[in-house]
């Protein structure tokens, strides 16, 4: 799974986007999700979405095309101990190949246009996007799931590398699979997830305003994916 930020206050995402985002899944291979139980640990597939074979060539009711319109990032970090200062990264972008019943090949690939993260004040977004973020020079923070791990009916651990400001640290994901099906209001068939996580920017040596700005940066992802037949 990739998640991929550009542009802003970003996770994570997310991510850490992260994203999205996005690839949360049923059971181990061979073992019906309704009937697992306890922790399990499965492999990921790694790269981008073009890597899987399965999603060339032919119609695939498991290849999800991000929703950008639906999908979206919301971070907070500590705002000089007054209280949390909240922003939202409005795009999202990428795809994900996703089958309840065939974890072992789910992956993403999610780019969050960083420039689009918007806390609600135009000074303080440019304060972010050029002296937090750097913006011109790192446009893209991307995430790279590596494993996937079920925690519980329909929750899982994603870990994966995040890659901010030029550095690269593991991070983990709390990811939950909501529903899979027709949308609606679409007609598309449509997969939605959710995600939580943190990272403290002064892993990515990013110590601007410490401790009097948070280093600590919560984030919450949710990520709609429209069926790509």
């Amino acid at each position: 799974m990739v998640f991929s930020f550009s542009r802003s206050l970003s996770p994570v995402p997310w991510c850490l986007v992260g994203i999205l985002a996005c690839c949360f899944a049923g059971a181990a291979v061979g073992q019906d999700p309704k009937e697992s139980t306890g922790t399990q640990k499965m492999p990921m597939a790694n790269g981008h979405l073009g890597d899987c074979k399965s999603c060339h060539g032919k119609p695939d009711p498991n290849r999800f095309m991000v929703d950008p319109l639906q999908s979206r990032i919301v971070l907070q970090v500590d705002d000089y101990g007054f209280g949390p200062a909240i922003g939202e990264f409005h795009r999202l972008e990428g795809a994900f190949w996703f089958d309840p019943n065939n974890t072992a090949k789910v992956f993403a690939v999610t780019t969050i246009r960083a420039n689009t993260v918007d806390f609600g004040d135009p000074l303080m977004n440019d304060v972010v996007r050029e002296r937090f973020l750097n913006v011109e020079k790192y446009p893209d923070i991307t995430f790279v799931a590596r494993s996937i791990e079920r925690t519980a009916s329909n929750e899982f651990a994603i870990v994966g590398d995040l890659t901010l400001l030029g550095i690269t640290r593991r991070v983990t994901l709390n990811a939950r699979f909501n529903k899979m099906g027709r949308n609606p209001l679409t007609g598309d068939n449509t997969a939605g997830f959710t995600a939580t996580g943190s990272i403290k920017r002064s892993d990515f040596g990013q110590r601007l305003g410490l401790p009097a700005v948070g280093d600590d940066i919560g984030f919450e992802i949710a990520v709609l994916g429209k069926n790509l037949q």
